[in-house]
C-alpha cells in the first residue's frame, strides 16, 4: 500500500483485498487514516516497529494482506513462500507472540477452480467435498505458542468461522453472518 488507507488500486496493491479502504465510504474517516497503514519493511514501518521482541505494540487486531505479487496471485509460490519466511519469523519472536498474546492465521481466499462458476459459495458443510467444489477448499495454518505444532483437524470451517473465531477470541459478540459457523479455537488449542 504506497500511503496510509489508499483507496485504489497502485500496482501490486489491490485495494480489494485491503477491507478498510475497500468497505469504508468516502471520504475516508479518520479511523482508517491512522489504523491502516502500509506494511513497511523488515526493518522500518509501523508493523515492524509493532513487533518489538521487548513489547507488545500491536492492536487488539492486525490484518495484514501481501500485495498481488507475495500472496500468489500474479506471481509464483516461491514469491508467496518467500515473503512468509521473512514475516513469519518475525513475528514470531515478538513480545505479543511470546507473551501468548498473538494468534496468526494464515490462509487463502480461494482454493483451485472456479470460484462462483457452479455455486461454490463456500458457506456450508456441503462445500467440503473438494471433488465437488475445489475453490472451497484452501489451506489454512494456525500458528500460536498455545497450538501445537503439526496440529489437524478434520472438522470443516471456512471464512465466516474464521472471523467468527477472532470475535470469540476478542471478546466480541458474533456478527449475525458468523453465527453458527465453527470455530477453530478447541481445534487448535486457543
Amino acid at each position: 500500500m504506497p500511503a496510509n488507507c489508499h483507496s485504489s488500486n497502485d500496482g501490486n496493491y489491490l485495494v480489494r483485498h485491503a477491507p478498510s479502504p475497500y468497505y469504508t465510504r468516502r471520504p475516508v474517516p479518520a479511523e482508517c487514516t491512522k489504523w491502516d497503514v502500509p506494511l513497511g519493511t523488515v526493518n522500518t514501518g509501523a508493523f515492524r516497529h509493532a513487533l518489538s521482541p521487548t513489547a507488545d505494540r500491536l492492536p487488539a487486531f492486525s490484518f495484514v494482506t501481501p500485495n498481488a505479487c507475495h500472496d500468489m496471485h500474479s506471481c509464483s509460490t516461491r514469491s508467496g513462500d518467500a515473503w512468509l519466511k521473512t514475516w513469519v519469523p518475525i513475528i514470531q519472536k515478538s513480545a505479543a507472540y511470546q507473551n501468548g498474546q498473538l494468534v496468526v492465521f494464515i490462509t487463502w481466499d480461494e482454493g483451485e477452480g472456479a470460484d462462483y462458476l457452479f455455486g461454490e459459495h463456500c458457506q456450508t458443510r456441503t462445500h467440503a467435498n473438494v471433488s465437488l467444489y475445489p475453490s472451497c477448499h484452501v489451506a489454512t495454518l494456525v500458528l500460536s505458542p498455545y497450538t501445537k505444532p503439526g496440529s489437524r483437524s478434520g472438522s470443516y470451517f471456512n471464512h465466516l468461522g474464521l472471523l467468527g473465531t477472532a470475535e470469540d477470541l476478542l471478546g466480541l459478540a458474533r456478527l449475525a453472518t458468523t453465527v453458527g459457523n465453527t470455530s477453530l479455537r478447541s481445534a487448535f488449542g486457543l
